[in-house]
């Protein structure tokens, strides 16, 4: 509608290179996302622009942000993609939630990668054992507890979905947020809190799921794409 595109001040001269985007920006800080809509069908077909660094563009994304309150920092790690750390000034408690069902040698793998690979501070590990019959993991549950302030023990007396078990416990957590972990992953980024809550903070954000890895480094979640593989997908797999 030509009457938003006049409110908003139309092109803006400060950033030649970057008139649509910026412009976009504005549009989204005058009426919010509700002021936008996608279409299906093709309207416009050229060639693909080719993907460069462009400086009016993080500029126009820095003054966007500084809009909304953010002290945030803009890097490109590959030219046309932008990295964004809001720099929140909160730092909050996380709670990070395990599931043990006789599953020793997974549970030993992936509470030693939390506690040798995590950088922040404010965390805790809250296990879930969902009526393990195995002795030895029982004495080694009973030693964590013992050992390392940062790990809580929770036993169900019967069998339970991990759902349910993981719902059991989060209202034992201390934390603001919590983080639903497999026992089967390991943590290989030391700043992996930081990332999930660099997005997490952010006010229409609800949900924040981390790229998975295989052990030879290729792709196996990366999000879930609505409209991919017929219906909804994970991008990038194998990759």
């Amino acid at each position: 509608r030509r009457e938003l595109l006049v409110e908003a001040g139309g092109y803006s001269r400060e950033f030649p290179e970057a008139l649509e985007f910026d412009l976009l920006l504005r549009l989204i800080e005058q009426g919010g996302m509700s002021g936008l809509a996608h279409l299906s069908e093709p309207l416009l077909i050229c060639d693909a622009p080719e993907l460069k660094d462009n400086p009016d563009e993080q500029k126009a994304l820095k003054r966007h942000l500084g809009k909304r309150g953010y002290q945030a920092e803009v890097s490109s790690a590959q030219p046309g993609t932008y990295k964004i750390d809001y720099r929140h000034a909160h730092r909050p408690a996380v709670s990070i939630l395990l599931h043990s069902q006789d599953n020793l040698p997974e549970l030993q793998r992936c509470l030693q990668s939390i506690l040798q690979r995590t950088r922040y501070q404010r965390y805790e590990v809250l296990i879930g054992d969902n009526a393990s019959t195995s002795a030895e993991l029982s004495t080694w549950l009973d030693r964590q507890e013992q050992v390392s302030g940062r790990v809580r023990v929770f036993r169900a007396e019967q069998r339970m979905s991990p759902a349910a078990l993981r719902n059991l416990i989060s209202q034992e957590a201390g934390g603001e947020y919590l983080i639903l972990l497999d026992a089967e992953s390991q943590i290989v980024n030391v700043g992996w809190i930081e990332s999930l809550l660099n997005q997490a903070q952010r006010p229409e954000v609800g949900v924040v799921g981390a790229k998975l890895v295989d052990g030879e480094g290729a792709v196996t979640q990366a999000g879930l794409v609505l409209g991919l593989n017929g219906g909804v997908g994970s991008g990038f797999v194998g990759e």
